[in-house]
């Protein structure tokens, strides 16, 4: 008998693209990153198999990887497998769940059930109006191996909602695949949707009728968007929304009616500042309201859950889906990325029992984080991005005011100089506008190299404190510490997350204590050999 069933994998990632081919899976290999070596890191292809219209899984027999083809960027569609626990030769046996498993105790396919449940709530989240919710729900039985579309609409009994009745945004599609020989597990593929936007009915008008005095309308006479993709409701909260006049969500306007406490959070996780389209409508910059034009795209996440009825008993297995836009360095890898975010929050305890860890292994995780750095480095335009944080830290100054710790000299000399200002030195040639990009790839690249770290923590440990940004740093201001010139999701500087801290710092630690390196084949002190 099935004890218990779960989804692999628990969180799984689509990524938009608007190739109907879905992209071939890879890993990420072996990346020589030794003084001597290439500095990139390798991708490697991994065993990808395509379902047919009829759900029938197919290998796909290729010897490179493609992410674009001649209809565009291919989707990331992630596949979620049953796995299961049951009692075989008197033991607990966990493994995938397959066809021969479900006929050993008389299940079929018709009694296995996926219900998919995924939303656009962006509207919704600045408008806290029901009636801007886009929501696809869909169940499916297990032998139905067609592929569906994910039809994401509004609440149907809404007075005003953003998707009209009888009308949906596509926000992908799901297909149970048919177990066959070469493939007997039980599997559902989540179809990335191409990643398109939808406005309201009138949103040509409304982008022709806005002011050009105001400079950043002007960029929205560009939006050509398709008869087709222009249904969306023009008196829907969203597409009515005016920012400074909002009562409820996130934002609480700037309206005098909403005075003393404009802002209800401030948090900009909640609130990514202007994340939104928008038309200014007033006077001038400084008095104009930011109207929503009401576009929506077809980017959501979601909830996929299996339910298995053996006899009288029913289980469950539930996973979640997120998409997100195409992976534009897919050979890059973040130093911070989601897992360690999760390591953070379930491991962090261990990065601070020095005992349960050995220099080695501490050096692998230390040469890891400066490669991962080395590779999203490149990626980077750090003369732009310099002069984006020069100005967002004088913004901080004035909204600090006198709180400030800083004066407005010791902000300016936290970053690099603004070597674009001076266009007449650029157009000289005397300088160059990448300057910061070049010379931060090159130093970059010394510091993926983890001999040349060992050799400048032995040297001087109170680098750490110098290179490396404290997590939740009191500083506010951007500043030259790693990782420099990169805004995390609360909009204030990035940095590593506690446990990744705490582990090269104990690193640092062990590096000093263990003196210096001895050189390949050198002798030990302990080898009483003479030199």
């Amino acid at each position: 008998m099935l004890k218990r069933i779960w989804l692999t994998p628990p969180l799984g990632f689509g990524r938009v693209g608007g190739s109907p081919t879905p992209s071939d899976a890879f890993m990420w290999g072996h990346s020589d990153l030794t003084p001597q070596g290439s500095g990139r890191t390798t991708l490697a292809f991994a065993e990808t198999i395509n379902l047919d219209r009829d759900g029938i899984a197919t290998r796909v027999n290729s010897d490179r990887i493609v992410f674009r083809d001649r209809q565009g960027i291919r989707p990331v569609c992630p596949y979620y497998e049953l796995h299961g626990t049951w009692r075989e030769g008197g033991r607990d046996v966990s493994q995938p769940v397959t066809k021969a498993v479900l006929d050993k105790f008389g299940i079929r396919l018709r009694d296995i059930s996926w219900r998919v449940h995924c939303a656009q709530l962006k509207a919704f989240h600045y408008t806290y109006d029901e009636a801007d919710r886009i929501d696809a729900v869909l169940q499916l039985r297990g032998d139905d191996t067609q592929r569906h579309t994910l039809e994401g609409r509004s609440p149907a009994k809404a007075r005003q909602p953003l998707v009209p009745k009888g009308a949906f945004v596509p926000l992908g599609a799901v297909q149970i695949a048919r177990p066959s020989l070469d493939y007997p597990e039980i599997r559902m593929r989540f179809y990335a949707p191409p990643g398109l936007t939808y406005g309201p009915t009138n949103i040509d008008e409304r982008i022709k009728r806005a002011t050009r005095k105001l400079p950043e309308n002007i960029e929205w006479r560009a939006l050509k968007l398709p008869a087709e993709r222009k249904f969306l409701n023009p008196k829907s909260s969203w597409a009515t929304y005016v920012l400074e006049r909002s009562k409820l969500g996130p934002f609480h306007g700037t309206d005098q009616r909403n005075y003393p406490r404009p802002f209800r959070d401030n948090d900009s996780r909640n609130y990514p500042s202007m994340l939104f389209a928008f038309l200014l409508v007033g006077p001038n910059e400084n008095d104009a309201e930011h109207h929503a034009l009401g576009l929506v795209d077809d980017i959501s996440d979601g909830v996929i859950s299996c339910t298995l009825k053996a006899g009288s008993r029913k289980l469950t297995a539930t996973a979640r889906i997120v998409v997100g836009p195409p992976d534009f360095g897919p050979a890059s890898r973040p130093p911070i990325s989601l897992a360690d975010n999760l390591a953070d929050r379930t491991k962090r305890a261990e990065a601070l029992q020095k005992s349960a860890w050995t220099l080695d292994e501490l050096r692998d995780i230390a040469h890891d984080i400066f490669e991962r750095a080395f590779e999203t480095s490149d990626l980077i335009n750090k003369d732009y991005q310099n002069w984006r944080c020069r100005d967002e830290n004088l913004g901080t100054l004035a909204d600090l005011g006198k709180t400030s710790a800083y004066d407005r000299d010791d902000v300016d000399a936290m970053l690099w100089e603004d070597i674009t200002a001076d266009t007449a030195t650029v157009s000289a040639g005397k300088e160059s506008p990448s300057h910061l990009s070049e010379g931060g790839e090159r130093k970059h690249r010394r510091y993926a190299a983890v001999e040349y770290l060992e050799m400048r923590f032995r040297e001087n440990p109170g680098l750490f404190e110098v290179w490396i940004r404290r997590p939740l740093d009191p500083n506010p201001y951007f500043d030259k510490r790693m990782p420099a010139l990169m805004r995390g999701s609360d909009s204030r500087p990035w940095h590593l997350t506690r446990r990744q801290w705490e582990l090269v710092r104990l690193w640092v630690d062990k590096l000093r204590a263990s003196g210096p390196r001895r050189k390949p084949g050198a002798p030990s002190r302990s080898s009483g050999r003479a030199t």
